[in-house]
């Protein structure tokens, strides 16, 4: 049952931002003009995709609504890196330049260097994981839901960063109240 409160949390908590593709103060969002120029080059894309998720709101306030805060993040979590992986596809699905690396490698990968990805990576990490990842890009998410004068407001930063320069290519951030 908590799981299934979770999931429903989840696709409620992105219905505002159910692709980070959409309209992004009436333009289209500064990572994907990015990654439309990338492609149309013919540069090889393979990203990775890395976030975090974090709340204002205290663990008790979830267990007082029958949920666990570290599951709400892992559910977020996976939504948030659907959803984007999900988008980029329905965009550029035909270009044959552009490929993902599979989440559970990433996880793998962070497990055997023993990271916690917070957001902040070293250069000389960074270019270990997108050696081992085979990622020439990372796009990254910070998302925080915090409590607002009447509901709440979840935040998305999102990058897109070059894995060997540490460029960062594009950024966007996103606000939805709720």
């Amino acid at each position: 049952m908590k799981r299934n409160i979770c999931l429903i949390c989840a696709c409620i908590i992105l219905s505002g931002c159910a692709s980070i593709e959409r309209s992004w103060q009436g333009k289209v969002t500064p990572v994907y003009q990015r990654l439309d120029e990338l492609v149309k080059v013919g540069t090889p894309i393979t990203i990775a995709v890395l976030g975090t998720v974090e709340t204002s709101f205290s663990p008790e306030a979830f267990k007082a609504q029958g949920l666990d805060m570290d599951q709400w993040k892992k559910t977020i979590k996976q939504e948030i890196e659907g959803r984007i992986e999900a988008g980029v596809f329905n965009k550029f699905g035909a270009a044959t330049n552009l490929k993902f690396v599979d989440r559970n490698n990433i996880d793998r990968v962070f497990q055997e260097m023993k990271l916690a990805f917070t957001g902040v990576l070293s250069n000389e990490d960074r270019l270990q994981l997108g050696k081992l990842l085979g990622a020439s890009h990372f796009m990254t998410y910070q998302f925080n839901r915090m409590p607002a004068k009447r509901g709440i407001d979840d935040h998305i930063v999102s990058r897109l960063i070059e894995v060997e320069t540490g460029t960062i290519l594009a950024t966007q951030w996103q606000t939805i109240h709720k």
